[in-house]
């Protein structure tokens, strides 16, 4: 019979991209317990939303390559995604203190109107192809400086896309700030499901639902 050792130790030989997991479970636990600037909630708000949805892509990469730089490959892909997040956050976070700032009381309601708004998008055209493309990672070299330049060069694109198919998702917790946390649960829900969704499309009435729910919670 296995010990509980030797379990751990196969689940992390199955799943390389684990160091990706723990680290946005402790985005969520720093979330929960500590009080942060604006920036440096963007930040850690951006690793709990996004890295779940990063660990199929991040998986392919480390299983791709060579086995001895698997934990780098996830590493440094996971990072440069993150890196993209953190560039928006530049924006993002001024933009939504401005937003918040002249709403006033009214605040909440253009947190509803965002998340609407996200609702509508679910269900375009556009978000369709973002979504193809987020799935698409290109072969990384195995080792060496192609490697680190093709990890590098590759999470950035990831984050990208990433971007590309959730900066609407992103808006309302922006302008919510340290208010967000309520929404953010249910916004990563459908983010990570659309990564890990085999089929790119099916989810789209169900994300609109999920968001049209969302807000009127945070309508309440």
């Amino acid at each position: 019979m296995s010990t509980s050792g030797e379990t751990l130790r196969r689940l992390a030989w199955l799943h390389p991209e684990w160091p990706l997991g723990v680290a946005a479970a402790a985005a969520w636990t720093t979330l929960l317990l500590v009080h942060l600037t604006p920036s440096g909630h963007w930040c850690v708000m951006s690793a709990a939303m996004t890295l779940p949805a990063v660990l199929p892509a991040a998986r392919r990469v480390a299983l791709t390559g060579l086995w001895r730089w698997r934990y780098r490959a996830v590493s440094l892909f996971g990072g440069a995604h993150l890196a993209v997040w953190a560039a928006v956050g530049v924006v993002a976070v001024p933009a939504g203190e401005i937003v918040r700032g002249a709403s006033g009381p009214f605040a909440p309601a253009v947190v509803v109107a965002l998340l609407l708004a996200a609702a509508v998008w679910e269900l375009t055209p556009a978000k369709a192809r973002a979504l193809r493309a987020g799935h698409r990672v290109a072969v990384v070299p195995p080792s060496g400086r192609a490697a680190l330049t093709g990890l590098l060069r590759e999470g950035g694109r990831h984050g990208a896309r990433c971007l590309r198919g959730c900066w609407l998702l992103m808006a309302a917790p922006a302008v919510a700030g340290h208010e967000a946390l309520p929404i953010m649960l249910p916004l990563t829900g459908i983010v990570v499901v659309q990564k890990w969704a085999r089929r790119t499309g099916e989810s789209a009435a169900a994300a609109a639902v999920v968001l049209v729910g969302t807000a009127m919670l945070a309508a309440t």
